[in-house]
């Protein structure tokens, strides 16, 4: 076999086992051990594989970047108990939070529950909490109450006729 082919059916072959080692590779193609180190090298220059001390090989494990959107859901529950456990155990000088709305009559407010639970652990242990809110959610009422609107300092970057008055707006 040519040993483009070779190398080719070891790949295939290590994407269906995970691993392997030399000796049962050899076995496998039906070639000798140092045709394999051979080709196994020319892979890991390649950086195709890696190999390790003993003869074991696997598949090199590519580092993927994934999106915002994947990160988000991606063991959502096991964060978000993280966060909670972690966050009761500090305390902050300043936390800069963000929502989804917010309203004099309402106060500020997200969609989602949990996110309002770790919200309300941090400025239960903040000094001073600051909520980053644009403009476009001033009149918005989501689901979820995290805070009244005079708990804490808002920064906007915009005025707003409705927060005129108020000791704890910032118009950035």
């Amino acid at each position: 076999m040519v040993p483009v082919l070779r190398r080719q059916h070891i790949l295939e072959y290590l994407k269906r086992k995970d691993s392997i080692n030399i000796l049962d590779m050899a076995g496998e193609m039906g070639i000798s051990q140092s045709t394999i180190r051979r080709d196994l090298k020319e892979l890991e220059q390649q950086g195709e594989i890696e190999m390790f001390h003993g003869g074991g090989v696997r598949l090199k494990k590519e580092s993927v970047e994934l999106d915002l959107e994947q990160k988000m859901v991606l063991n959502r529950e096991e964060k978000e108990r993280i966060a909670e456990q972690e966050l009761r155990e500090f305390r902050f000088s300043k936390c800069f939070l963000g929502a989804n709305g917010i309203s004099v009559e309402f106060g500020i407010s997200n969609h989602d529950p949990r996110e309002r639970a770790i919200k309300r652990i941090a400025i239960n242990n903040s000094v001073k909490t600051y909520f980053l809110i644009d403009s476009v959610k001033y009149g918005v009422s989501a689901m979820c109450k995290v805070a009244d609107f005079d708990e804490c300092t808002i920064i906007t970057g915009k005025q707003i006729p409705q927060m005129d008055g108020w000791k704890n707006v910032i118009v950035a």
